[in-house]
């Protein structure tokens, strides 16, 4: 026979099915009878516990057992459940600390809080109880953290319906426990005790900051949750003074208080940032955040003798920054409009005023900023020192982005705001503060200057119509620069990083940039931390393009630095990236006079390049730009360059990852030397082509097919026609089934057919041969595909391109393609009607871009290849041949070879609609 446990787990199974109404009906009767039997409730709690049993039957276990403690729980209720049975129940309440099922978890935190309710103080004793309670809040914090992370409506919707509850609960045990503290604080030295009530209060705050910021959409619309903000400031003012009365640090207390600290400005930074408008309409919203100012002003760090600061500020250095994560979220007013929870519209008007009137007034926003620049944006004396003893250290831990956790970078972020919000205002204060420390030259206010030159930098971008930053470098800042006293360099770094943050003329500060050459040359390999090369790197890089040909004579410098720098980064594989794009650089910068570079480059493309070499995926990328960079900048293909045009074709099999790159590079060569590439070769390229089309996606197929269009352009067909045929390439066009490159496809054939006509036939025959079908059925097919496929046409440059083909196809005397010779006129009047070309048959709109061209080939700045580039656009037939004379010369010559102008106008011209022959010779003339 089986076991209690055994045919309670069939009950149930058979109580969760809604498949059979009358086997749940008697397996709820069941249930009933059984649960006044000794054991009953236990194995309930044994069955909730049991992870190998289905969710829903545990659940359903978990919920009779609830309803029967709250039933028979007491010892006075009718058939209560026996002591022992009891305390079974009890000693394994706190076993489930490590439920993953949200919803089992939180059945348990009731069924502990139940008990609890009911039993504490004589049933469990004072301590039994407070930890069960700690334990039950720890489970209700990870469940609520664990709800708060779901992001679907329907999980947030549940959430939003319980939160008003539990925090009503949850806030009673935080206020029940802080006032115990207090109690406590005051008369008792049990520190012990003490600190449990503050560890217990912890969970709860844990709770309701977590609650209040993700189970609501407007706090303003639910009590429970509206009075908590300016319940919690009088805890946080309380706590803050207690905090600074404390003179035993390595207290236990001291370090709860400091937590509760915390945790309440997490809270109001959280709710803040995820509820904007809610969190300023709250009541003594506006006093939270000027309290946390009023406590950076009093208790803030202050600018006294020169380099040092006072004894206390570093000690409150977390709550400074809460409190400037606080006002930086306040003031940036953006925030407001952009609530993804849908808050009507007034109360975002409303919510903006309240912040305006009630806290960034114009006297609030001046001394703000004031008190910023002079007291935190200033380097203390612990960076000075930390400065003197790593100075690779300071320098990149400075630069981290790890603004959010310390004070001077998080006091930058809120200046930068509050100058964005404030520009008119503000201004004027920063360019008075410039020209009050321009003559500070004396140890003792060089950190002040150094502040306002950092404000300076920082507003960069809202200072760049009242601060004429190129005559202050040259009137001002490259005397500074020259001043070789140990105690400015100080000064020299700010200037460094101030031209870096101003976009300048560097014509005006080419001294400075070259001393920077020199300077940076002569440190890089001295440095260590691989962080400090790099930056260094970058800089040297910055400076190469700000220097443009004003590089050349450090060429020989640069290039004699890098390979060992290239041999020593062997364990640093983002290192020789950084070479790569500094060559790169060099290149844009030197421009033709790039190709003394080209030998010393060689070895290192080839070794980037290389699939065998590990680094290459780190490598490759940065390869191809230098790469094209040196063919773009290049007058004539020297041997070294093109030794490497094997690499690029077989680069072509890696795929779309670096297939837009290569295939640029490719373009590059033959732009630059199109008949000696397509010689040696031709077949290789057009192979891969023929290989890789029909397999990539529309962007990528555009890609090739420019190419294409590219060596039709620049080579004769002579030298491609055999190629083109014999790699399979011009039949692989025409069977591709891919609509959205059709108009690409088709315009290799127009390229084809302008070039020869009788090579388009040729072909024509040869595939006629290749597929079994006959050459005019197959001169039929292409011909009417062709034609009904010239409306997805849609760039007049195109449309013209493929009319120029079909009227080259006319001068023949092939009656399949003169049987077309209505659609042709149709089209050729199509076109004509589109623009009036001039002269020369040129037109402005040829030179516009398609929608959906590959802009990526063109290169805007001004080089060798692009001045190719411009020569090959002006010989395409698109913009050099008036098309009303080609199709009349093309009309002329058809004529002659079909029996002169009667014959051909008799046999040919006569079944055409008369209003469209109309139409045709009005446009012709």
């Amino acid at each position: 026979m089986s076991s209690p446990r055994e045919q309670l787990l069939i009950i149930l199974a058979q109580a969760v099915s809604q498949q059979q109404p009358e086997l749940l009906k008697n397996a709820e009767a069941t249930l009933k009878e059984w649960e006044t039997a000794p054991e009953f409730h236990y194995t309930l709690l044994d069955i909730v516990y049991d992870k190998t049993i289905e969710q829903s039957i545990r659940f359903l276990a978990a919920i009779y057992l609830k309803n029967g403690i709250d039933k028979y729980w007491r010892k006075t209720a009718k058939n209560a459940i026996r002591p022992e049975e009891k305390a079974q129940i009890k000693s394994r309440l706190l076993s489930f600390m490590d439920e993953e099922i949200n919803q089992l978890a939180m059945q348990n935190a009731i069924l502990v809080s139940k008990i609890a309710r009911l039993d504490y103080p004589k049933e469990w004793c004072d301590y039994q109880s407070r930890l069960i309670q700690k334990r039950l809040l720890l489970t209700l914090h990870l469940t609520v953290k664990a709800l708060c992370s779901k992001t679907f409506a329907p999980d947030r919707k549940m959430l939003e319906q319980i939160a008003p509850d539990l925090l009503r609960d949850v806030g009673s045990v935080f206020i029940e426990h802080i006032n115990r503290f207090y109690a406590l604080f005051s008369s008792s030295n049990d520190v012990s005790q003490i600190t449990m009530e503050l560890e217990t209060s912890i969970l709860a705050l844990k709770c309701i900051r977590r609650l209040i910021t993700h189970g609501f959409q407007d706090i303003t619309e639910v009590d429970q949750a509206k009075r908590f903000p300016g319940l919690l400031f009088d805890y946080l003012q309380k706590f803050f003074n207690l905090r600074i009365s404390m003179q035993d640090a390595e207290s236990p207390i001291f370090a709860f208080i400091e937590s509760h600290i915390t945790l309440i400005g997490k809270l109001y930074i959280d709710l803040q940032k995820t509820h904007p408008v809610p969190f300023a309409l709250a009541p003594q919203a506006m006093e939270i955040v000027k309290y946390y100012w009023n406590v950076l002003v009093v208790h803030g760090p202050s600018y006294d003798q020169g380099l040092s600061t006072n004894s206390s500020p570093m000690q409150f250095e977390k709550f400074f920054v809460q409190a400037l994560l606080l006002i930086k979220g306040v003031i940036k007013k953006s925030a407001y409009n952009q609530n993804p929870r849908g808050i009507d519209k007034s109360k975002i008007a409303a919510a903006i005023k309240t912040v305006d009137n009630e806290f960034l007034t114009p006297e609030f926003i001046t001394s703000c900023a004031e008190i910023l620049i002079s007291r935190f944006l200033i380097l203390t004396k612990e960076d000075l020192n930390m400065w003197e003893e790593d100075p690779e250290g300071w320098v990149n831990s400075s630069e981290a982005d790890h603004w959010e956790y310390q004070l001077r970078p998080c006091a930058e972020k809120v200046f930068m705001e509050l100058l964005v919000q404030n520009r008119e205002l503000l201004s004027p204060l920063i360019i008075k503060l410039l020209e009050n420390v321009a003559s500070f030259s004396d140890e003792n206010n060089l950190l002040l200057k150094d502040t306002v030159y950092s404000a300076v930098g920082l507003g960069s971008h809202e200072l760049y119509d009242v601060l004429d930053f190129d005559s202050f470098l040259v009137n001002h800042l490259v005397n500074e620069v020259r001043n070789r006293n140990p105690s400015f360099k100080i000064i020299r770094r700010r200037i460094g990083w101030l031209i870096d943050e101003w976009d300048f003329d560097a014509n005006v500060f080419s001294e400075y940039l070259d001393h920077s050459v020199t300077s940076l040359i002569q440190i890089i390999m001295v440095v260590e931390q691989f962080d400090t090369r790099m930056k260094i790197l970058n800089c040297l890089s910055v400076i190469i393009e700000r220097m443009e040909e004003k590089i050349a004579p450090f060429t020989q410098h640069i290039t004699s630095l890098l390979p060992p720098l290239w041999e020593a980064s062997r364990q640093e594989p983002w290192f020789k990236p950084s070479i790569l794009t500094i060559l790169t650089r060099l290149v844009g910068a030197l421009k033709e006079n790039s190709s003394n570079l080209q030998e010393f480059i060689k070895p290192l493309l080839q070794y980037s390049i290389n699939p065998n070499i590990e680094e290459s995926v780190y490598l490759l990328e940065d390869a191809l730009d230098l790469w094209l960079a040196i063919l773009q900048n290049t007058e004539q293909c020297t041997p070294l360059l093109f030794e490497l045009v094997p690499s690029a074709i077989a680069l072509l099999e890696f795929g779309s990852e670096t297939l837009k790159r290569v295939l640029k590079i490719l373009e590059s060569y033959i732009i630059l030397v199109p008949q000696m590439v397509i010689q040696t070769f031709g077949h290789s390229i057009l192979d891969a082509f023929t290989r890789l089309l029909g397999d990539l996606k529309t962007e990528a197929s555009n890609f090739v097919i420019h190419v294409i269009d590219t060596i039709l352009q620049t080579c004769p067909i002579r030298l491609t026609g055999e190629t083109l045929i014999g790699t399979g390439l011009l039949w692989k066009l025409m069977n591709i089934k891919q609509p959205y490159n059709v108009v690409g496809y088709i315009s290799i054939f127009a390229r084809v057919v302008i070039s020869e006509p009788n090579y388009f036939l040729q072909f024509i025959a040869i595939a006629g041969q290749q597929s079994n079908t006959q050459e005019h059925a197959l001169l039929e097919k292409v011909l009417d595909v062709w034609i009904e496929r010239f409306d997805n046409i849609a760039h007049p440059k195109q449309r013209k391109l493929n009319a120029m083909a079909f009227t080259a196809l006319i001068a023949i005397t092939n009656t399949i393609i003169l049987a077309r010779l209505p659609q042709f006129i149709s089209i050729w009047c199509d076109v004509l009607s589109e623009v009036r070309e001039n002269g020369g048959g040129d037109a402005l709109v040829y030179w516009e871009h398609e929608p959906n061209e590959n802009k990526e080939f063109v290169n805007e700045e001004e080089t060798a290849e692009t001045k190719r580039r411009r020569a090959l656009l002006q010989q395409d037939p698109v913009h050099s041949t008036n098309l009303i004379q080609y199709i009349q010369a093309k009309l002329t010559e058809c004529e002659t070879l079909n029996g002169g102008p009667d014959l051909f106008r008799r046999q040919y011209l006569a079944s055409i609609d008369n209003d469209l022959l109309d139409q045709f010779y009005s446009l012709m003339s």
